[in-house]
């Protein structure tokens, strides 16, 4: 069986995808990732359906999303 795409691994510089409607109380994980110089993308909701993931390291969903944000991410990846 050959893979089905290509694969990261832990070695990998890391890279995050933030999916992200409200920006919670403490909007510290954008900080912590800036001083780091991790680099990230943030998207809302309404991309989920169309966004790439394969070359994120890291798929973050912050706390504080409305019921609407999870019902598009549920509705998205059934």
């Amino acid at each position: 069986m050959q893979p089905s795409g290509s694969r990261l691994s832990e070695l990998d510089d890391p890279y995050f995808l933030i999916f992200q409607d409200q920006v919670p109380w403490y909007n510290t994980h954008m900080q912590i990732l800036d001083e780091l110089e991790i680099p990230y993308d943030q998207v809302t909701s309404a991309e989920m359906p169309t966004q790439e993931l394969d070359e994120y390291t890291v798929i973050m969903i912050p706390s504080t999303q409305s019921s609407a944000f999870y019902t598009t991410f549920f509705q998205t990846n059934g």
